[in-house]
């Protein structure tokens, strides 16, 4: 049932128990549903070995593609604790490491999953400074909405890293070195913000 529509989705809606669903009919369920956000206790609940099964939906590319976006984006309500090596590694998967290979992502489905997995990675608060050359690469993106992502992961990370100043200059440069150059307002206004959360950091005073 792996190529299962959303009017199938919406068939499945109408079912009188959710006790006669199989196991993948409720995980699709349970990852399509639109009109609310997912949390880990959601998860937790209604799905049998809920982080291996949003792993499973988040990387194969044979599942309903709403589905997986949502697992993607549900991944990182599986870092906390940390660590979350499983996730991690899972969102690292999704998003290619050269510029070369970013740039060439440029069709809108493989778009909207890269910005997905940019979103989770960043929402991870991972520190990891190969996650962040990564995430520094996409800010000369082709891909507006991808390099406004990546901005904001960027944010995300940087807010993590109270303890190591070196890191969180670096992603301050790379932030203003692309303000310098970028073209379009809504970067602009992205890079502004995320500049403006550390306007006090360490980095910022002479050295």
């Amino acid at each position: 049932m792996r190529g299962l529509a959303y009017v199938g989705i919406v068939a499945l809606c109408a079912l009188p128990a959710r006790g006669d669903e199989t196991l993948e009919e409720r995980t699709l369920h349970t990852l399509t549903v639109i009109d609310s956000s997912l949390t880990r206790e959601d998860l937790d609940t209604l799905l049998d070995d809920p982080l291996e099964t949003v792993i499973l939906y988040a990387t194969d590319l044979d599942y309903d593609p709403g589905a997986q976006l949502r697992a993607i984006r549900a991944l990182p309500a599986y870092c906390d604790p940390k660590p979350c090596d499983r996730v991690l590694d899972t969102l690292r998967s999704l998003i290619p490491t050269s510029e070369l290979a970013q740039a060439q992502i440029t069709v809108e489905w493989p778009l909207l999953r890269l910005r997905a997995a940019i979103e989770a990675l960043g929402a991870t608060g991972t520190t990891d400074e190969t996650d962040i050359d990564v995430l520094a690469k996409l800010l000369r993106h082709p891909s507006r909405d991808i390099r406004t992502t990546a901005v904001r992961a960027l944010s995300a990370s940087q807010a993590q890293m109270d303890d190591n100043v070196t890191l969180r200059c670096e992603i301050s440069t790379a932030l203003r070195t692309r303000l310098g150059v970028e073209p379009l307002p809504q970067v602009q206004i992205a890079l502004e913000e995320a500049l403006r959360l550390t306007a006090d950091d360490a980095c910022m005073q002479p050295r």
